[in-house]
């Protein structure tokens, strides 16, 4: 029987030592898996903060862009309202421009006219001088009967006193470089 004692406090001690093995195992194994998993949460931490920092600047990077587009679209509307302006412009001026020939060519046409009437004492169907309200009165002092006809212009418009004095045809503007006095009679 002390045989067996022995026996069972030596199975005893064995299972007492292979216990505290397993939990001294235990131990060490919880603390490698702590440290592991420590190393894994710090490796994995610092991604998240790159990552983080990344979506950060990836997020100012985009108000930037989005503001420019803001301002872009801004000064496209700027660029827009001004070219429609100008376009405004530019079809108010080229309307301009087509009366103001018009009005020449009808006044060119009409001094071309008067001076034919004047020069050429012609007076068509019903016409006459005072109908047409041309040779009535001098055009300088609306006074005197027109009797000087200006070079180059040859406009019949002023009356003797006046032809000496004027030295553009008031008419046409034109400058005058000389005259010759009339006898209407």
């Amino acid at each position: 029987m002390q045989q067996q004692q022995q026996m069972f406090d030596f199975d005893r001690l064995v299972l007492q030592h292979a216990e505290r093995v397993r939990a001294e195992l235990a131990v060490r194994r919880h603390r490698f898996a702590r440290r592991v998993m420590a190393g894994l949460e710090e490796g994995v931490l610092e991604r998240l903060k790159a990552k983080e920092e990344e979506m950060a600047r990836v997020g100012e990077r985009n108000w930037e862009l989005e503001e420019r587009i803001r301002r872009l679209r801004v000064e496209n509307q700027v660029w827009r309202d001004l070219a429609r302006s100008s376009e405004a412009t530019a079809n108010v001026l080229r309307a301009n421009l087509e009366n103001a020939l018009a009005a020449a060519a009808e006044e060119e046409e009409a001094t071309a006219d008067n001076a034919e009437f004047c020069c050429s004492g012609a007076k068509g169907e019903g016409e006459t001088a005072v109908g047409r309200g041309w040779g009535t009165a001098c055009r300088s002092c609306r006074e005197g009967e027109p009797s000087v006809l200006l070079l180059p212009c040859r406009h019949l418009c002023l009356c003797s006193t006046c032809g000496p004095v004027v030295d553009a045809c008031p008419v046409c503007s034109c400058t005058k470089n000389g005259s010759v006095q009339v006898n209407m009679s």
